[in-house]
């Protein structure tokens, strides 16, 4: 597993920090930033593969990721924000994002190492991942910024990418019925329902 290492400083996230400052920050949190020529939603994947379908047995997030790994000319320079309050283990000693309502560890490596960055950030006393932890990465993106993954704390349904049309399409190709289109900020329900 590609390991991954505290920022040096917290300025990677300035974009997103802007944009939550000079809009709406949950709508940040949920879809990444605007300007994007299209925003993607997929869903989030229960304990084990999704069973939906064609791609019965695909991991919609590290499939998107493996895809959008091709979308960036930063590949192996990208960086990963995780809340704070996941409580997962000891405090990380990692520079500090503060997103509106979502204070979040940041933390830098190559985007293979993203999908299980809860595993390597919460690792235990001697650096061997923790698997027991299964927590989506909450915001991940490129230092080129071609592209950005949310996942909202709260967010039980979907998750978010923020991207080219090109890296769109390339996802729907490798993730057909999962993948659909959406607007910037669209209302979405965010929990599964309980019967």
């Amino acid at each position: 597993m590609p390991i991954l290492r505290p920022a040096a400083d917290a300025t990677p996230a300035d974009w997103l920090l802007d944009a939550a400052r000079a809009g709406d920050g949950p709508t940040v949190l949920r879809y990444g930033p605007p300007g994007f020529d299209t925003y993607l939603r997929l869903p989030i994947d229960p304990v084990g593969p999704i069973g939906l379908g064609p791609a019965a047995n695909v991991n919609a997030m590290a499939t998107a990721l493996h895809v959008l790994t091709g979308h960036t000319n930063t590949p192996d320079n990208a960086y990963v924000a995780m809340w704070e309050g996941y409580n997962l283990g000891p405090e990380p000693d990692a520079p500090r994002v503060p997103l509106p309502n979502a204070l979040m560890f940041l933390y830098a490596g190559p985007v293979s190492a993203m999908r299980y960055a809860a595993q390597t950030i919460w690792a235990d006393a001697i650096g061997k991942p923790d698997t027991s932890h299964d927590v989506e990465p909450d915001l991940v993106w490129p230092a080129d910024h071609a592209w950005c993954l949310a996942c909202e704390v709260d967010e039980e349904i979907e998750f978010s990418i923020g991207c080219s049309n090109t890296a769109a399409e390339a996802l729907e190709a490798a993730l057909p019925d999962l993948v659909r289109r959406v607007a910037y900020g669209e209302d979405a329900p965010w929990e599964r329902n309980r019967r």
